[in-house]
């Protein structure tokens, strides 16, 4: 699997000398950032669950959440699920962080959070940081590495790509793509991608071609 890193780095060299070439490399690199972003969000979700199962699981198997009231535990509890970011991480990367804030910058990149972070949430919401609200966070940071990596997805599209990237996905005639950037079009190949064929209705329509009324 393609790492975080690597895909950024690649998402840098691309030369692409047809409309053709250009929307099968963006579609590429869509399914690697999806790959990418399913394995952070399984990731996060892991980590917590094992730290979980060492800290808080009884014998009975239930999980003795209220120890995450105690400041001390809190603590622990950080560091441990922060350890676990770092090992997957270096596992995912390849990475040998040489120091503390290599690590962190690692950590932060791959869960989107550090230490600091997690203790404040442990101190936030104590026994009800559970499962689900570790899951809630994971939501927001899983939609700001979709953002994140979509700049590197469409690194390749360039303004001069416009016009026959709206003809490719089949709006050309009703598109005026004089009129639309680079941060236009990206939400129109999104949507062309998911849905495939698109419909008026999706495009703005500051940028759709005023249409004749009769009589006129």
């Amino acid at each position: 699997m393609v790492g975080i890193f690597r895909f950024l780095v690649l998402a840098q060299h691309a030369d692409h000398g047809s409309i053709d070439s250009l929307i099968k490399e963006i579609e590429k690199r869509r399914k690697q950032r999806k790959k990418l972003v399913n394995a952070a969000g399984w990731a996060h979700d892991k980590a917590y669950h094992e730290v979980a199962k060492e800290l808080l699981e009884n014998k009975e198997g239930e999980l003795e959440y209220e120890k995450l009231n105690e400041s001390k535990f809190q603590e622990k509890f950080a560091k441990k699920l922060i350890d676990k970011y770092i090992a997957n991480a270096k596992k995912r990367f390849k990475a040998d962080p040489k120091d503390e804030l290599e690590k962190e910058m690692l950590t932060k990149m791959y869960s989107g959070v550090n230490e600091g972070i997690i203790k404040e949430r442990l101190a936030a919401h104590g026994e009800k940081y559970t499962t689900e609200q570790h899951s809630k966070y994971k939501e927001d940071f899983l939609e700001n590495l979709t953002k994140e990596l979509t700049t590197s997805v469409y690194t390749p599209l360039q303004h001069e790509h416009i016009p026959g990237v709206v003809k490719h996905i089949g709006v050309g005639e009703a598109v005026n793509a004089e009129k639309m950037r680079k941060e236009d079009i990206i939400p129109l190949l999104e949507n062309f991608y998911d849905i495939g064929k698109l419909s008026e209705k999706v495009i703005p329509k500051h940028f759709l071609y005023r249409k004749k009324s009769r009589g006129s």
